[in-house]
């Protein structure tokens, strides 16, 4: 879909809210906001709104975002129905914390936890970094702002104590990030995606590079020092040997939930509708990416970081999973 079609798209579901066309299908059409088209967002998004086309009738339109950030304002603004995002990043939201500060939407509401993405922090393969200190001084590419990349980079960073004042950010989507670790205009870039990511498969494929190891002990350590929703958020995760190319070891890092978050007035009957739905079929998803198998019930009923959508709430009891939200 070109932006152009997107952007007509857009423009007719703002002017008419959650159904911007009217057609004969199971339930109303609605805009999915997912992120870059380098990200796993974005794949998982597409497949989803094939199974929703092919398996409820639903016309779900993928919408081409900046990321997470900006996602949950268009979900709180009825731009979008359903977002992509994370968990703290819906906790800061809901409550008014970080980014948000000043400008609560609690008007949002939780749909499910998703796949892991890994925190990889890559780097040419005969680069003096070997650990997460050593980008102390470097420029490294965090990810674009307004996206969960860059704020799952700052994590990336506080395991061994870094800020961004310790380095030179630089704001790139997963895409440009590839391009500039190619040109070799920046020394890292930390990449946060299910795995295997296409941005780093297109750099190995391209390049020698190595991701850089941190251990499960180091992330427990963080972790045990964070507030809540960053256990909702995080935990310890290794990348298997033979991911990418000429990557022969396992490598330990740490990975970040996804989640799905809808505006509070969405029909409970299309929340409902798309999770019963995307449960039923993660084969269909997992057959377009690896991380469609986990959007299991086991992963869906994780992460939940602010109130329970009442289509969600449906959607969990009779599947009989009691939904506990992080305080």
């Amino acid at each position: 879909m070109t932006r152009a079609m997107i952007g007509i798209l857009l423009a007719v579901f703002v002017a008419t809210g959650f159904a911007p066309v009217q057609e004969a299908v199971a339930g109303p059409p609605f805009m999915l906001a997912t992120a870059g088209t380098g990200g796993t967002y974005y794949v998982i998004g597409g497949a989803m709104a094939e199974v929703m086309r092919k398996y409820d009738g639903t016309k779900v339109t993928p919408l081409t975002t900046n990321g997470s950030i900006e996602n949950l304002r268009l979900c709180a603004a009825k731009r979008v129905a359903i977002a992509f995002s994370t968990p703290d990043l819906a906790y800061y939201a809901y409550n008014g914390l970080e980014m948000y500060k000043g400008k609560k939407l609690d008007n949002l509401r939780y749909v499910s936890g998703g796949h892991l993405g890994a925190m990889q922090l890559v780097v040419p393969k005969n680069s003096p970094i070997k650990k997460i200190a050593d980008l102390k001084g470097k420029k490294v590419a965090v990810g674009a702002q307004g996206s969960a990349v860059f704020t799952l980079s700052l994590d990336v960073l506080g395991v061994e104590g870094l800020t961004l004042r310790d380095i030179s950010p630089a704001y790139l989507s997963m895409t440009e990030m590839t391009e500039a670790l190619q040109d070799g205009t920046v020394d890292a870039a930390i990449y946060s995606a299910g795995v295997p990511t296409s941005s780093i498969a297109n750099i190995f494929a391209r390049k020698e590079m190595r991701i850089i190891p941190y251990t499960e002990k180091q992330v427990k350590a963080y972790l045990a020092k964070s507030g809540p929703e960053k256990r909702a958020l995080l935990e310890p995760y290794i990348v298997p040997a033979k991911t990418y190319t000429g990557q022969t070891e396992a490598v330990p890092c740490m990975a970040f939930r996804a989640a799905l978050i809808a505006h509070k007035d969405v029909a409970d009957a299309t929340v409902y509708a798309f999770l019963k739905t995307i449960e039923a079929h993660i084969d269909d998803i997992t057959r377009i990416h690896p991380s469609g198998k986990e959007y299991s019930l086991s992963f869906l009923a994780k992460g939940a970081s602010i109130p329970l959508h009442p289509g969600a709430a449906k959607f969990y009891a009779e599947k009989g999973v009691k939904i506990e939200v992080i305080k």
